[in-house]
């Protein structure tokens, strides 16, 4: 039986090995494995091994066509768009569930720990044809460690503005059911002063068999206490979400439940306001076989009940539901994908959101693809409800949905050492929603009309020499306000980004560097452009690891978001210990 398990799960958990794009293995853009070679869409996988000091962030900052805003050093809020998104329009999922509140959709990347990571599948493009509203921009997946053997790992770091973290996972066997728990813990602040924040989280997991099924069961809970530097104030922002997810899937049927609740409190000059969010999200999918043709149907309900002094005294609450449809077909021409949902939201009422991709090889190198699909966004509960005269933010509860229609074109290379994606993108947002600086420092939300969104992205890897590997990566972002003919905000047209990682023994070593130029921000004046390289040492104990880490070698000064400086030179010395 252990033997059928585990084979189960690193078939269904599609564990990734050091291979080229063919040989991985994704579950992101199909809601089944898939692989990468075999998809009609751009997809990154990011494992363990790139992430740095406990943290997603600084790899998220590597992704082709994304871009990462911080409010400063490594414990500020960091959000992530995707193609010229807002931190709104990308969906973020763990183990294929939401993780963000109905309250406020923008996830902060850098509360999320990494501990009981197995990888991120980060889907470019719009995928509300599956997973219903915020899916504009892309989806990202956060997916959980399967137990495939036991182990035990320790991990702790330092860095030059005296921030200390530690971390560990543990996985063991049991008589009847296997089982893992993880933890972690930080403390400190970056180069501003009075930025202090601590962090702590625990996870646990356990996997037992029954029958043909196997059932998961999957509980979390972190806290972040933070400060948050506004101008002259210094206010503190408490988080804590307690999640509580369980699994049962065969190889054609799946069925979740989640329930969660997230708690805010900030604190700023005006008092202490709180946010309170409770929620249950169920959902089944089946694998149909039907005269040949394979079709996937499924179906998802989420409730959210919310308390929040910034919404007034009424209690709000939120139905959503959705049923969706998807089928593959091998034809003349190449492998073509349809997928269409009816998705129904409280406030709203129903949205249709259909997709279509054709995937089609050349030869035993090269696959190309084309797709086009709808995509929608329902306004959150702080953009309708948010009524905060301190702050001067208001909601409007006159918001219209977000609605998109996005066109997809990409050419995949693989040839021996060499890996080459190119993609051509096109996103129409009509009734996009935006925060707007009003007269007398007031912000208001509102529908600012339609906006247009295109560019290419270029990725290519390249193994110059056993011990030479060289990454690079560009984005050409274009983002135009209709009829205004002006660029919309965060659209930097420029990114570049490459690496270059090298090993000899026990050793191995990389230095990163990106470029972006100029954004347009929401006051004046506009972000510069910047180059930011860093570099990082690794030895290679006999169970463990000691990495030693340059960030912003160049030492350059420069901010991610208006007003937010990030940090200058800084060190980090880590060490990692298997057991």
């Amino acid at each position: 039986m252990r033997k059928v398990l585990i084979l189960f799960l690193i078939i269904s958990s599609f564990v990734l090995a050091e291979t080229s794009p063919d040989g991985i293995i994704i579950v992101t853009a199909e809601r089944l494995p898939a692989l990468i070679s075999e998809t009609a869409a751009s997809v990154i996988v990011l494992k363990p091994d790139v992430f740095a000091n406990g943290s997603v962030v600084p790899v998220l900052r590597t992704v082709v066509g994304s871009q990462i805003r911080q409010y400063g050093g490594s414990g500020a809020v960091a959000t992530f768009s995707i193609r010229g998104s807002s931190a709104s329009q990308v969906l973020v999922l763990v183990d294929g569930l939401p993780l963000t509140d109905a309250q406020n959709p923008d996830q902060d990347f850098s509360i999320i720990p990494t501990e009981h990571i197995e990888r991120i599948e980060i889907l470019k493009g719009p995928a509300s044809t599956l997973y219903g509203a915020n899916a504009v921009g892309g989806v990202i997946n956060i997916i959980t460690k399967q137990i495939t053997e036991p182990s035990t790992t320790v991990d702790v770091d330092v860095n030059s503005f005296q921030t200390f973290q530690g971390r560990f996972l543990h996985q063991a066997w049991g008589d009847s059911f296997d089982w893992a728990i993880s933890g972690g813990a930080g403390k400190g602040q970056d180069h501003r002063p009075n930025s202090h924040f601590q962090k702590g989280n625990l996870w646990g997991k356990i996997q037992l068999p029954l029958g043909e099924m196997i059932l998961t069961g999957t509980a979390s809970y972190y806290q972040d206490d933070k400060n948050i530097l506004y101008g002259n104030s210094i206010d503190n922002q408490k988080d804590r979400q307690s999640r509580l997810a369980v699994n049962l899937k065969n190889d054609v049927f799946s069925a979740n439940l989640l329930y969660r609740n997230y708690l805010l409190l900030y604190k700023d000059s005006e008092g202490l306001s709180k946010h309170n969010n409770h929620g249950f999200h169920l959902e089944a999918q089946y694998n149909l076989d039907i005269l040949g043709f394979p079709i996937l149907i499924g179906g998802d309900l989420a409730y959210d009940d919310v308390n929040s002094t910034r919404l007034g005294a009424e209690k709000r609450k939120l139905l959503r539901s959705g049923v969706f449809l998807q089928h593959k077909n091998q034809l003349d021409i190449g492998l073509i994908r349809t997928s269409l949902r009816y998705d129904y939201h409280s406030s709203f009422g129903g949205f249709l959101s259909p997709s279509i991709n054709l995937l089609r090889p050349f030869n035993e190198q090269a696959t190309g693809w084309i797709g086009l699909a709808k995509a929608f966004r329902a306004p959150s509960l702080d953009e309708l409800y948010w009524e905060q005269p301190h702050w001067g933010m208001y909601g409007n509860q006159d918001l219209k949905p977000e609605t998109a229609l996005n066109g997809e074109l990409g050419l995949r290379i693989l040839h021996g050492d060499q890996q080459l994606e190119v993609v051509a993108f096109a996103r129409k947002v009509a009734d996009l929603i935006r925060w707007l600086p009003k007269e007398g420092f007031i912000y208001e939300v509102g529908n600012q009309g339609e906006h247009f969104f295109y560019g290419i992205e270029l990725a290519n890897t390249y193994q110059l020499t056993p011990e030479l590997l060289f990454r690079c990566g560009y984005t050409l972002l274009e983002g135009i306000k209709i009829p205004e003919k002006t660029r919309s905000e965060y659209t930097p047209r420029h990114t570049f980004s490459g690496s270059l990682t090298f090993s000899s023994g026990p050793i191995t070593g990389t230095v990163t560097g990106n470029f972006q130029s100029e954004q347009i921000t929401s006051f004046s004046p506009n972000l510069p452009p910047r180059f930011v390289a860093n570099c990082q040492l690794s030895y290679q104990l006999k169970q463990g690891k000691v990495t030693f880490m340059i960030d912003n070698l160049t030492d350059t000064k420069y901010e991610e978001q208006e007003g937010y400086s990030m940090p200058p030179r800084h060190f980090t010395l880590s060490f990692s210990q298997n057991f």
